[in-house]
């Protein structure tokens, strides 16, 4: 006999994605010679965050470390989109240390592979701005795509439209 012990039933998983470090980008040194005067490095430039459903909000903290002889000093983070924001991030990082930019987005209205970017501007002489990227792949519950307005291209009111479309759609005999 084959049965079903509801009583052993475990609680669901959620899983979240490992950051991956980004590969180097080409003409940029990710890591810079100690000098003098404030110098910047990121730890890495994109965070690859993976699959994630419309409306989750995607949080990444981005480390920083001044490995220059001066206080660096963050001077904005600006992100690109009006869905992203960056605050509360260390303003200023003394010489050897480390802060955070923690770079957040809305993935509501969002669709399929998602790059946003977060643009730095500091006092860093030699690279005075660098950008930071969230990218990954928006999914969607339900998506609707209209075919055809046929049957209401002939109706200037929307009520009479919505009612013809009801009326040619749904089985004869049922309401709404």
């Amino acid at each position: 006999a084959v049965g079903c012990d509801k009583s052993k039933e475990t609680a669901p998983v959620t899983i979240t994605p490992a950051p991956i470090v980004s590969p180097p980008i080409p003409g940029v040194d990710p890591v810079m010679p100690k000098g003098p005067g404030p110098r910047w490095v990121a730890e890495q430039v994109v965070f690859e965050f993976g699959e994630v459903w419309a409306g989750e909000m995607i949080n990444y903290p981005f480390r920083i470390t001044n490995e220059g002889s001066e206080l660096l000093k963050i001077l904005e983070a600006k992100p690109k989109c009006a869905c992203s924001v960056a605050e509360g991030y260390a303003k200023e990082i003394a010489p050897g240390g480390s802060g955070f930019i923690p770079f957040k987005m809305n993935t509501s209205g969002k669709k399929g592979a998602v790059d946003e970017s977060l643009s730095i501007k500091t006092n860093d002489s030699v690279r005075p701005e660098m950008t930071l990227r969230l990218r990954g792949v928006v999914k969607q519950l339900v998506e609707v795509d209209v075919l055809t307005d046929s049957m209401a291209a002939s109706e200037s009111d929307p009520k009479a439209a919505m009612e013809k479309i009801l009326a040619e759609t749904l089985p004869r005999g049922i309401g709404y």
